[in-house]
């Protein structure tokens, strides 16, 4: 029986219900905090699990715990991927501001169009508790 496509050329990645220890933890974080439970990105780097988890976490730590709203890292993160011309990181920061709840920003960027201060938003403005009044 020949084998099965792969979309990876050199590696030969973990599967999520194949992992255990270290990749495991990081693919249950993955899935957890991005809602998705194969991405091919981190999957080529579970061959060595110590790179996947510095990764990881260092992405983990620019999308999730930084103060700014993660819709608005997500959209600087796929004009970074447009500049690199990553078909790859453009999919997924294109479908990730799905998984926030903002469908018509999602939309609107997968269509090509250019985001607007507010106008395409689906929820309530998000707010940052440092953010700073002009003065009068």
């Amino acid at each position: 029986m020949p084998p099965t496509p792969t979309p990876f050329r050199y590696v030969t990645p973990a599967e999520p219900e194949e992992a255990t220890g270290r990749t495991a933890q990081v693919y249950d974080q993955i899935a957890g905090d991005f809602g998705m439970r194969r991405m091919a990105v981190f999957m080529t780097l579970s061959p060595v699990p110590g790179l996947l988890a510095a990764t990881w976490a260092t992405l983990r730590e620019s999308l999730l715990a930084a103060r700014a709203p993660r819709t608005g890292k997500e959209v600087v993160a796929l004009a970074v991927s447009m500049a690199n011309r990553c078909p790859f990181c453009v999919a997924a920061h294109t479908t990730l501001p799905h998984a926030g709840g903002e469908h018509r920003l999602a939309e609107t960027i997968a269509a090509g169009g250019t985001p607007g201060p507010g106008r395409n938003r689906t929820g309530p403005r998000e707010r940052r508790s440092d953010a700073r009044t002009p003065p009068s």
